[in-house]
């Protein structure tokens, strides 16, 4: 497999990343399969993000400066899919880290099955003062969550999986359209919603992993508070109820809409700014409940099945040698 075929394009957006963004960039640098382009786009930093990475990467990155009305993470990654050249792409995070075969093995997995997109497992990590890293949570999406066609159903019971996890087809990234702007929080979710929506063929590639860095300077957590975000949440999920055709789902989203309507009804910055929700799903919520019970006694441990977790510390290790 040389350099250039197939060719990779890796978008990173970023905004005040300076002490995070280098480990992230040097972390596609190393990878068995180096990308053929690595897209940073800097979302108005205030911390000498550009200089820095115009000092450190000058030839070896593009770097797109975003000074523009708009700084959302969803419009960087428009910008940097505007240029991308590569056949397939890899959206990421300023402040994760990837195994170095990550890229590799899961353009192997898509060139073998001819899929529209490959995930694989993360885990979320912290960096310790001996520079190690060290695992906060289980290996989420070790195992596959299942049947593709069934991914509308499992978000509208909750379920998410994070992009950097994806490698994608560019000609399939086509068909799901630019990401939406006008949010910051959940705009994740709402991207992985319209590419179930495709149904999509989508492969699982256990054998590498995205380490999902915790710190105190996360932009949504920095940004947000726990209201801000249920109301961003609120008025995604009412839009995907707008245009669900499946009843079943609709229920289930509307369940979903009614949680978050009790949390902002209770804060007084919020509950003069949602409308009175006055449906009643009881029954429903009662069942997901049960069901999220049940499997969380399967699992032994606070996660679903289909989230596909492993527990399996080795496993961690094999990976942290890797990074």
């Amino acid at each position: 497999m040389s350099f250039l075929t197939p060719t990779i394009s890796v978008i990173i957006p970023t905004l005040n990343r300076k002490h995070l963004i280098g480990e992230t960039i040097n972390s596609f640098l190393n990878q068995t399969l180096p990308p053929s382009e690595i897209i940073v786009v800097d979302n108005n930093s205030s911390d000498n993000t550009v200089a820095f990475l115009k000092s450190e990467y000058k030839n070896k990155i593009i770097i797109i400066e975003n000074k523009g009305i708009n700084t959302s993470p969803g419009y960087a990654r428009n910008l940097g899919f505007e240029i991308a050249s590569g056949k397939y792409i890899q959206f990421f995070d300023s402040d994760d880290v990837l195994t170095r075969n990550k890229l590799q093995n899961q353009v192997l997995t898509l060139e073998k099955t001819g899929a529209d997109c490959v995930y694989g497992p993360y885990v979320q990590v912290i960096k310790s003062e001996q520079e190690l890293w060290e695992q906060t949570d289980v290996i989420m999406q070790y195992k596959p969550f299942g049947k593709a066609g069934k991914l509308l159903s499992y978000m509208s019971k909750g379920f998410f999986t994070i992009i950097p996890s994806f490698l994608f087809t560019k000609s399939f990234l086509h068909k799901v359209g630019p990401w939406r702007t006008d949010i910051v929080a959940y705009e994740d979710f709402e991207y992985l919603w319209r590419i179930a929506q495709l149904k999509p063929v989508i492969a699982h590639a256990p054998d590498s992993c995205v380490f999902y860095r915790v710190h105190q300077n996360q932009t949504t957590l920095k940004n947000f508070s726990d209201a801000e975000r249920d109301f961003q949440k609120y008025h995604i999920f009412k839009n995907l109820v707008e245009k669900s055709n499946g009843l079943f789902i609709n229920y289930l989203l509307q369940i979903q809409i009614a949680k978050v309507h009790k949390r902002l009804s209770m804060d007084g910055n919020f509950k003069n700014r949602v409308p009175m929700y006055e449906k009643d799903y009881q029954f429903l919520s009662m069942y997901l409940r049960l069901e999220n019970k049940l499997n969380r006694m399967f699992s032994r441990s606070d996660w679903q099945i289909v989230h596909g977790i492993s527990k399996n510390k080795p496993l961690f290790d094999k990976y942290a040698g890797l990074v």
